[in-house]
């Protein structure tokens, strides 16, 4: 008598040959996975990928999404609205921003702040300017490059947004943690630094950041519209200090996308 299709591709099944040529076969439109597991119901088997015990043949729940991801990678603007990035910004490039509104000494070092690389030079770089002039267009930007080189250790994070989520969980372990993961991984954008209201607990969780990617020269992008002085005097000595080692830009110009938009 001939085997079902399913056990013939080399399905390793827990019954025996008797029990496999009595079932009854797959009804019109049930595939050979389906029907595996109609006749074994209630039958558990180790996952083919990592072994985990399942109740169905193949792959477990995780691993079918690992499998998924892995043949269909997310896109970079996947990739930049899961580490942080605002859906208003999400299509920021060094390519869409529009370097004619910038006189020539802006546009020299606009051409600097294009070519940094964290591993090549200062760790830091900041971006100073007036609201509006495209200083979180150029983190985007950054981070964007950073994401179609392959590389996945980003995040980006509003300072005032995050200080007041910091502020609902304080004392628990999950500000600490959030804390800690901020103060690693390979390039953070801080966006809008200065732009909240300050109090010494703001100021140590801001200063506590810096301090763990300074020590760790970790690349770190600063926007603020704020200057290094500005930031001495309003937030901390110590922060402006460590920023005052950065590759610095600042955009001394009216506002950006007013003038875009002419």
């Amino acid at each position: 008598m001939r085997l079902p299709a399913w056990r013939l591709r080399g399905c390793r099944l827990k019954t025996s040959p008797r029990y496999l040529l009595n079932a009854r076969p797959p009804t019109v439109g049930e595939n050979e996975e389906a029907a595996v597991r109609r006749i074994f119901r209630g039958e558990t088997f180790p996952c083919r990928r990592c072994g985990t015990s399942i109740e169905w043949m193949g792959v477990c729940d995780a691993c079918e999404k690992a499998l998924c991801l892995a043949a269909a990678p997310p896109s970079v603007d996947e990739v930049l609205l899961d580490r942080g990035v605002p859906q208003a910004m999400i299509h920021a490039s060094f390519e869409s921003f529009d370097t004619s509104v910038l006189p020539k000494h802006l546009r020299v070092a606009f051409g600097i702040v294009r070519r940094w690389r964290p591993s090549k030079g200062p760790p830091f770089l900041v971006i100073e300017g007036p609201p509006g002039v495209g200083k979180t267009h150029i983190a985007v930007a950054t981070l964007r490059r950073f994401a179609e080189a392959g590389r996945r250790g980003c995040r980006f994070v509003a300072v005032p947004q995050l200080l007041e989520r910091l502020k609902t969980g304080y004392g628990t372990d999950s500000t600490d943690n959030e804390v800690d993961v901020l103060g690693s991984g390979e390039l953070l954008v801080l966006d809008d630094i200065g732009a909240s209201r300050l109090t010494d607990w703001s100021v140590d969780v801001q200063s506590s950041i810096l301090a763990a990617r300074h020590n760790a020269s970790l690349g770190t992008i600063v926007t603020s519209n704020l200057t290094l002085a500005e930031i001495a005097d309003r937030i901390d000595p110590r922060i402006a200090s460590r920023l005052g080692e950065a590759l610095n830009f600042r955009l001394d110009l009216s506002d950006y996308r007013a003038r875009r938009a002419l």
